[in-house]
């Protein structure tokens, strides 16, 4: 009897590991440099001369643009193409083709010299405010920036 109870708490902790050692890591944005280098991370934007990446171990990194090989997005990301078209869904990007698997139109694929910005989705939320703004600008926005100290008593 004695060796039931230490058997039952063994396969538990064995189960436990097992199940940590074969469970499917945590999916990360991958970017591979020229030089051969890699980061993990999320992607938060890039406008064709910059790329920021937030990585857990290094934080925010900003690289060149011309310094990346390859990227993959492993949740949606927005790809801002020229003539204004933009498309959400995993991104890939190898070498001088761009890959964006979409929920509603399916593959999209174009060239490296047609991406104008990638945002993750926070980004773009704020991309897309922005623009908004300027297309349809409030009043205080048309007269410039207002300066406190001109209507203190």
């Amino acid at each position: 009897m004695a060796l039931m109870h230490t058997f039952r708490p063994c396969a538990f902790l064995l189960t436990a590991i097992a199940a940590t050692l074969f469970s499917p890591p945590a999916a990360a944005d991958q970017v591979s440099f020229q030089n051969g280098d890699r980061l993990s991370g999320t992607i938060l934007k890039s406008d064709t001369k910059e790329l920021i990446i937030k990585s857990d171990i290094a934080g925010e990194v900003k690289v060149p643009w011309a310094a990346v090989a390859n990227l993959s997005t492993s949740s949606t990301a927005y790809l801002g193409l020229k003539g204004g078209e933009v498309v959400a869904g995993e991104i890939a990007l190898a070498g001088d083709r761009v890959v964006v698997r979409t929920a509603q139109t399916g593959t999209v694929t174009s060239s490296r010299q047609n991406i104008e910005y990638i945002h993750s989705k926070d980004e773009q939320a704020v991309y897309a405010a922005e623009m908004e703004r300027y297309r349809n600008p409030h009043l205080i926005d048309l007269c410039g920036q207002r300066d406190p100290r001109r209507h203190q008593l």
